[in-house]
């Protein structure tokens, strides 16, 4: 009959079930809301790295960041081989990247507790940062947080390796470097070399500035586009620390800081584990290792320098919270006096409220949410080729973290305009469109709702079509009698009327502010809608001003609402591109379109529809 495991072996499998379950908080829901439009902080990491993918030229783009963390990034979402920008399948990879650096760091944060304390704080130290709410929540994004506390728990083992010979400072500098190379604040773990080394045998001046140097040529060689574009990438930079810096800090607002990271820290801990972690601290800074000093420094440090900024969030504290989860090991060690038992009820008890806390963040996260259940009715509902309007955002941007997640290489997506008379003209045009909780009453007579998102009993969105007989039918004005002018090329302009998609007006020239193309008619007709079809591949479209004759024959700016996504989205979709306007239905005699920003390309049209809505006010 086998004996009872060796208490080494017992510490193994111990470690190795603290390992499975960070890996199970960490990757437990990682695919959550991935169809969708992420928030900006993590699309600048994963857009970038496929643009460069695409264009293969290693310039990692995003100038506010140094290099490293894209290349790492790049390994898994090269494997995945993106079809385009905002790919599921590229975020996918960045968040599984992130979750397999945090279970790492579990590792690793136990053999620097292993090196400087023993097996027990190891273990209580792993388990802590195995149940950190802080972390599992960020290794489901695809944000450097997570990635730069691997790097500074290995700068931490080299920390403890110190001594007369160079390798310990040279395998110091390349890991300060490597964290700064990933995050700029990896810089702070240097101030912790320099209280290793002041305390190690050997020289200290020289060691110190040598590793300084080494860990700054690191950098720069993870970042060699800041070579190539010195100025681009220093503008970056300065935009970053202006974000993070725009007005000088007040007094008060510095201690309001400084307060919310000290909540930051104590709640995702809990009361036990706070306590052993300032009793664990006091007492490793009294146990007489020299390295201990070093080690917390890093945590005190990071509050105290990112207090001093305008922007404040709990994922800033990640890199430095192996130091805190050691500090708590160090407690339990002390307190338990060496029974296992006792030690192990103390790190189950400190763990207790941060894994709690972590399966309240995980357990959504294994359900389909509002926007999930929302993106599913859309893909079972509507063909491909329907027309998409959201209406919650003037620009993708602004709100992209809660759009509706729809493939625009089998949808047409479009944002709403600004005034509520645009929506009223544009949403009976759509085959679906997402209206806030208010669900748009006061423009959407015409539409139905047919999905409502909610979470805890809130609503969040709805999904609307149009009302059975709502949708607008046109009808083409007859091109007879029409006179059509031009600022360039006025000799071919017949093939814009002429029905025939194969003749072709082009400028011949780029097209420049200012240039126009002018349509006139005898009898006014209320002109509803107008199409340009696009006979070339612009990078963008021009941005046009359209005006109309009215009956005292002045042409006057005229409100005209876009109604197809830009040219370039369509051409990258493989749709027919062209330019929809919708006008309110007032009688007119004329149309100039002219040019107020344009590509330096030439403007090459197949046709020029002008329509009228049915049933017409006058015929045409």
């Amino acid at each position: 009959m086998p004996g009872p495991l060796p208490r080494a072996n017992l510490h193994i499998v111990a470690l190795l079930a603290i390992v499975g379950l960070a890996a199970a908080l960490r990757f437990a829901g990682l695919g959550y809301e991935v169809r969708h439009p992420p928030h900006y902080d993590d699309r600048v990491f994963v857009n970038n790295v496929i643009e460069m993918l695409a264009a293969g030229d290693a310039d990692h783009r995003y100038y506010e960041y140094p290099g490293l963390f894209f290349y790492l990034l790049a390994l898994p979402i090269g494997a995945v081989r993106p079809e385009r920008m905002d790919d599921p399948s590229a975020y996918l990879a960045a968040r599984a990247l992130v979750a397999v650096f945090g279970v790492v760091s579990v590792a690793l944060v136990y053999q620097v507790g292993c090196r400087i304390a023993g097996r027990g704080v190891g273990l209580a130290a792993a388990l802590l940062l195995a149940v950190s709410p802080n972390e599992v929540a960020a290794a489901h994004t695809n944000r450097p947080d997570v990635v730069l506390q691997a790097a500074t728990l290995v700068a931490y083992l080299s920390l403890l390796r110190l001594g007369r010979d160079w390798r310990g400072d040279l395998r110091a500098a390349l890991w300060i470097g490597a964290g700064t190379a990933i995050k700029f604040t990896g810089f702070l773990l240097f101030p912790s070399y320099l209280l290793a080394r002041a305390q190690a045998p050997g020289p200290r001046v020289v060691r110190m500035a040598a590793v300084g140097l080494i860990a700054a040529l690191v950098v720069v060689a993870a970042t060699p586009f800041a070579l190539v574009h010195p100025e681009a990438y220093l503008g970056g930079v300065s935009h970053q620390m202006g974000a993070h810096y725009q007005e000088s800090l007040k007094p008060s607002t510095y201690v309001d800081n400084l307060i919310t990271y000290a909540r930051w820290i104590e709640r995702p801990l809990g009361v036990p584990a706070t306590v052993l972690a300032l009793l664990g601290a006091a007492l490793a800074l009294r146990s007489g290792h020299p390295a201990w000093l070093a080690l917390l420094v890093h945590a005190p440090l990071t509050v105290l320098v990112m207090s001093s900024a305008g922007i404040v969030a709990p994922r800033f504290l990640i890199p430095a919270s192996g130091a805190v989860c050691l500090a708590v090991g160090f407690g339990v060690r002390a307190l338990s006096r060496g029974r296992a038992l006792a030690a192990l009820a103390l790190a189950l008890v400190a763990a207790a409220a941060p894994l709690g806390q972590s399966l309240d963040r995980v357990r959504p996260l294994l359900e389909p949410s509002p926007r999930d259940a929302a993106l599913d009715w859309i893909e079972r509902n509507l063909p491909t080729g329907s027309r998409i309007l959201e209406t919650r955002a003037d620009a993708p941007s602004e709100l992209r973290a809660q759009l509706i997640g729809a493939d625009p290489r089998r949808y047409e997506l479009l944002f709403r305009p600004a005034s509520r008379g645009g929506l009223q003209l544009l949403a009976p045009h759509m085959d679906l469109v997402v209206a806030g909780p208010g669900g748009g009453v006061r423009w959407s007579q015409e539409l139905r709702t047919v999905f409502r998102g909610e979470k805890d009993g809130k609503g969040l969105f709805e999904l609307k079509v149009p009302v059975a007989g709502a949708r607008p039918r046109y009808v083409r004005l007859e091109a007879r009698g029409m006179a059509i002018n031009a600022s360039a090329q006025p000799a071919s302009l017949a093939a814009l009327l002429d029905r025939d998609p194969a003749t072709i007006w082009s400028s011949s020239r780029s097209l420049m502010t200012g240039d126009w193309i002018e349509v006139a008619w005898a009898e006014p007709a209320p002109l509803a809608r107008l199409e340009l079809h696009i006979a070339n591949q612009p990078s963008r479209e021009p941005e046009l001003r359209i005006l109309t004759r009215g009956a005292d024959g002045v042409y006057r700016p005229r409100a005209a609402i876009p109604a197809r996504e830009p040219v370039a989205q369509q051409l990258a979709a493989g749709r027919p591109a062209s330019q929809v306007f919708l006008l309110g239905p007032e009688p007119v005699s004329g149309l100039r379109l002219q040019v107020e920003s344009a590509p330096a390309e030439p403007w090459a049209l197949s046709e020029l529809e002008l329509s009228i809505r049915v049933p017409p006010a006058i015929q045409p």
